[in-house]
């Protein structure tokens, strides 16, 4: 509310507007009257009546416009701001939940999943054939994509280079720590309920691979099962081969033949 001073009325209102404008007052009177600045509307209908001074209701509108920019130039900022917190609040959940999908692992039918922690070799029954200590428990593991020679089969006779192959396998497997990796492509068991996997020793190396490099072992495939290493065994076994190492030299036995079957 702003106060209108009464002894000349024309004197008066330039005496409030010019205060309001940011002049020097140049009346000085006592009486006072009340304009309603909180109301646009009747402050507009009293001001038309009383000021006969064009310049200064010019000056007067033109602050009163200034006000209303400003209060409308407050609601404006007030209606981004609120905009720009809103609107990146759910941009951010947006782009979160992109990130997420991203993440989520896709599963494979050929994984191939390495156990890292080390496990202790129990027994070597031969050498395709072993028993290692998990969770406290023997198992029994039979090597992925090899086969050897016979040595404790009953329904046949010891094969020839079966015990060196054997003992080839006591030497680098027996109460050793080695790393078991699976292949979801040769499944888990076999029909004997023996686990299936490849044997690396703690240096990396692959030991079914070892076997059929240095002529102790040939390369085995399943029911045409295409294991994970089956193309690296295959070289190395006509490799082998060629080199006549193991049970592929001229002298190893009186003849060599396939050993065929998994056991």
């Amino acid at each position: 509310m702003l106060h209108v001073y009464n002894n000349t009325l024309f004197d008066s209102t330039k005496r409030i507007f010019a205060t309001g404008l940011g002049f020097e007052p140049r009346y000085a009177d006592s009486e006072s009257a009340v304009l309603p600045l909180d109301d646009p509307v009747k402050f507009g209908l009293i001001l038309s009546d009383i000021l006969i001074d064009y310049q200064l209701v010019e000056r007067s509108f033109l602050w009163y416009k200034k006000a209303v920019s400003r209060k409308f130039l407050y609601f404006y900022f007030l209606l981004f701001a609120v905009l720009f917190v809103f609107g990146g609040f759910f941009t951010g959940n947006r782009k979160a939940s992109k990130i997420s999908i991203v993440l989520k692992p896709t599963p494979t039918v050929t994984q191939v999943t390495k156990e890292i922690s080390l496990l202790k070799v129990t027994k070597v029954i031969d050498g395709d054939t072993i028993k290692v200590l998990i969770n406290n428990k023997e198992e029994t593991v039979r090597l992925i994509g090899i086969d050897t020679p016979e040595v404790v089969d009953p329904r046949i006779p010891v094969q020839c280079f079966g015990i060196e192959a054997s003992n080839k396998a006591k030497e680098v497997l027996q109460s050793r720590m080695v790393i078991l990796e699976s292949d979801a492509a040769s499944g888990n068991l076999d029909q004997y309920n023996r686990l299936l996997r490849y044997v690396f020793l703690e240096d990396g190396t692959n030991f079914n691979k070892l076997m059929i490099e240095e002529g102790y072992a040939h390369e085995y495939t399943y029911k045409e099962n295409q294991y994970k290493y089956r193309n690296e065994f295959i070289e190395k076994e006509k490799e082998t081969r060629e080199n006549k190492r193991g049970l592929w030299a001229d002298n190893a036995c009186l003849y060599n033949k396939y050993y065929g079957g998994q056991n």
